[in-house]
């Protein structure tokens, strides 16, 4: 603040800087006891505006040499940049034309093979055209040729019809004779068998006859009572022996019916086993399960932590680029030119540019 209030005075003071406005060659070669005795020297505020000009000239230097690395870093920025967009801008030409000629030659593979399969389907359609003509022409000499034929054969075979039809007249009035013959056959032997009949069952014959059938229904009837009583008396006895059978099965039922329990709670038991041993076996395989998506998990984890530790650095390497001076300075510079409009950019870079190398004071 002290050398801003003074910029705006005369030149009074500067009167050991050289003129121009430019670095003092050397530093002035007066000790600080000297302006305390009071001899000759430079004054205390002499002395002070050097130091602060010294310092200006200072953090001007610095001020440029970042200004200029910042220059170069962009300059250089832009022109990678601008040759990246080159080199795409070529590879997308040079991919946009050799996709143009792909698409050129297949369009064109396509037009001769539509052009080849138009010429085959033609072809086709002529040999189907052609066979048809040959089928046609087959058809109406087959026809022509078998009109004649077909008149010849059905003629022989009305002729043949008309002879099968005078022998089946024929065979029927034969079949008609020899009918009416064996009526009248049949005729006369039911007239005499009628005749044979009536002599036969006359009274004075028929009554023996009536006695001997009486007495043969007597003995049958005999023998159908006594086959009666034989079967009731079997038939008790077989159920007597059902019954006895009957009380047998059910003493037997009963006696293996205690047996039968056993054999139930045997095989409740042999099935209670089987089935924990079934739970055991899918409790086992749970665990397994569980056991391999854990370790799965686990090795999931490993590779994202070793994804990140390759991917990012370490804390001690980022602050380490934090702290650095270049870095902070870049930031800051960085940070200024975003904070401000185009123009006041212009007219800070032509500010800071100085014509004769006269340190420049702080604002006011």
């Amino acid at each position: 603040m002290f050398a801003a209030k003074k910029k705006g005075k005369a030149g009074a003071g500067n009167s050991h800087l050289p003129p121009g406005g430019g670095r003092p060659p050397t530093k002035v070669d007066q000790e600080e006891t000297a302006v305390s005795d009071g001899r000759k020297g430079i004054s205390l505020a002499d002395y002070n505006k050097w130091l602060i000009a010294e310092e200006n000239w200072n953090v001007a230097e610095d001020g440029r040499q970042t200004l200029t690395q910042i220059r170069d870093f962009r300059r250089a920025v832009r022109q990678e940049h601008l040759e990246r967009g080159r080199e795409r801008t070529a590879k997308a030409r040079n991919q946009r034309e050799l996709a143009l000629q792909k698409i050129s030659n297949w369009r064109e593979q396509k037009r001769s093979r539509g052009n080849e399969i138009k010429a085959q389907i033609g072809n086709w359609n002529e040999q189907i055209s052609t066979q048809r003509r040959a089928w046609s022409d087959y058809g109406n000499a087959l026809k022509t040729g078998l009109t004649a034929e077909r008149n010849n054969t059905r003629k022989q075979i009305e002729q043949e019809r008309s002879q099968h039809a005078k022998q089946l007249r024929v065979e029927r009035e034969m079949q008609e004779t020899l009918r009416e013959e064996a009526t009248q056959r049949i005729e006369e032997h039911n007239r005499e068998q009628a005749i044979r009949i009536k002599a036969e069952t006359a009274s004075s014959v028929t009554d023996e006859s009536k006695r001997l059938f009486f007495s043969q229904r007597k003995a049958i009837a005999i023998d159908v009572v006594q086959m009666e009583e034989r079967w009731k008396q079997e038939r008790a006895v077989a159920r007597e022996q059902h019954l006895q059978r009957a009380k047998d099965g059910v003493a037997a039922a009963k006696a293996t019916r205690g047996s039968g329990r056993d054999a139930k709670m045997k095989l409740m038991g042999e099935r209670g086993i089987a089935a924990k041993e079934l739970r055991d076996h899918r409790t086992a395989l749970r665990e397994q399960k569980a056991d391999a998506q854990r370790k799965l998990q686990e090795s999931a984890r490993e590779r994202r932590n070793e994804a990140y530790q390759i991917k990012f650095v370490s804390p001690e390497m980022t602050s380490r680029m934090h702290n650095h001076q270049q870095h902070k300075a870049l930031e800051t510079v960085m940070h200024d030119s975003r904070g401000l409009s185009p123009s006041a950019r212009r007219a800070e870079a032509g500010a800071e540019e100085p014509s004769s190398g006269r340190p420049k004071s702080a604002p006011k």
